[in-house]
């Protein structure tokens, strides 16, 4: 197994993580999960780290995917929709970015007095009477993003990427890095 793999191996538990924790929450709350397949009012991510850029690319390859960037989508409030969409589904729901993942669901977010969740969520019962099981430390996994994205340009020998974010437009229409693209087709 290469290095490469293995941060990606990293990245996949991280993912893990954060669907079981999804399972668990509506497990714990089903009526109070307002999200579901066709919902779409969360899907507004623009940007992603370098890790998840490649994440999708290789997602894409490997599944043989040739998906055309359709025109600009929006939500009711003016948002531009992410490019990934097809009829409110995601188009790379297994290879879906780490906040995909958790978009909606209780947060502990920094700097934010209460925990935070989709409004369409817990409508009737308080997101501040639960139990901590059920909230998710944003910074805690951001900070293991972070550090698994540095390790993983640094293995691609160029730690500059680190710092960056790629459009989600740029991810669909394969515009990246040459560095990113060339491991995305050896992998």
């Amino acid at each position: 197994m290469t290095r490469i793999q293995d941060v990606l191996l990293q990245y996949r538990e991280i993912c893990s993580f954060c669907d079981s924790f999804d399972v668990r929450v509506r497990t714990a709350f089903p009526s109070q999960i307002a999200c579901r397949p066709g919902c779409a009012h969360c899907c507004t991510l623009k940007t992603v780290c370098a890790l998840e850029a490649f994440g999708i690319r290789l997602h894409l390859k490997r599944a043989g995917c040739r998906l055309v960037p359709a025109a600009q989508a929006y939500t009711s409030d003016g948002e531009p929709l992410c490019p990934f969409l097809a009829d409110g589904r995601c188009a790379v729901y297994a290879a879906r970015p780490v906040i995909c993942r958790t978009h909606g669901l209780p947060l502990v977010v920094p700097g934010e007095k209460e925990p935070d969740c989709c409004p369409l969520n817990f409508t009737a019962h308080s997101v501040r009477a639960l139990d901590t099981s059920y909230l998710l430390d944003v910074t805690r996994l951001t900070k293991n993003l972070i550090r698994l994205n540095i390790a993983f340009c640094m293995l691609l020998d160029d730690r500059g990427l680190s710092g960056m974010r790629y459009r989600m437009t740029d991810v669909l229409a394969g515009a990246l890095p040459g560095v990113l693209l060339r491991a995305a087709a050896l992998s």
